[in-house]
């Protein structure tokens, strides 16, 4: 995720009528990882990415938006890093083709939030640490062990998820899913957070000078 991230349009329609980039994405294994981008293919419409298929951010608030990369693994051990760079909601994992986008909510795909929880099934459980703006996170997928594991700025945190019997032919890609902070709802509590608190403060103030004023009044025309 990064802030101001603007995404190339011409690039992104030039990469949807390319054929030869839909047959690169639908590939079973990367010959030169560092080839592998974020498919601009394989994601939801309010996701977008950067030329470079290495920058990516949500243009949504209310619905998370998913992206895979242009291609997958079947065998070997392999992993990729990503690093937060805005505020924000972020799940990062590993997913079959057919998978959904919001990873871990079905049996296709394994995903870390940064709420400190990992998810597969849309089943959510406590797992290592949260992580935000500021930190990188690892994801490694080991086809020979048939596990998926997350690191925390260099930091292991141990297998998250056994790859069950019936994924282990199938093909992983790197994934992920975003959401973007929304700031309606911070606007609105601090709203009327502090509308409610000078309602009671001036609704107290005016009582009691009233009722002060009153008793004044009150005993001063008794003497009187």
């Amino acid at each position: 995720m990064h802030e101001g991230l603007r995404e190339n349009e011409q690039f992104a329609a030039a990469a949807r009528s390319n054929p030869a980039q839909q047959q690169e994405m639908t590939s079973s294994g990367p010959e030169n990882p560092s080839e592998v981008r974020l498919s601009l293919l394989d994601r939801e419409p309010n996701f977008a990415i950067d030329e470079t298929g290495l920058v990516c951010q949500a243009r949504e608030e209310k619905d998370w938006q998913g992206c895979r990369a242009s291609m997958g693994i079947t065998k070997g051990r392999y992993y990729f890093e990503i690093t937060v760079k805005d505020e924000g909601l972020c799940r990062v994992g590993w997913s079959t083709k057919s998978a959904r986008f919001a990873l871990g909510t079905d049996k296709e795909g394994f995903g870390f939030g940064g709420t400190g929880k990992k998810v597969f099934s849309s089943k959510f459980l406590d797992y290592g640490a949260a992580f935000g703006r500021g930190d990188t996170v690892g994801c490694l997928l080991d086809r020979t062990q048939h596990s998926v594991s997350f690191i925390k700025n260099g930091k292991n945190l141990g297998v998250a998820f056994e790859i069950p019997t019936e994924l282990r032919q199938e093909a992983f890609y790197p994934a992920v899913t975003l959401k973007v902070r929304n700031s309606f709802f911070f606007f609105f509590f601090f709203f009327f957070f502090f509308f409610f608190f000078f309602f009671f403060f001036f609704f107290f103030f005016f009582f009691f000078f009233f009722f002060f004023l009153f008793l004044f009044l009150f005993f001063s025309f008794i003497f009187i």
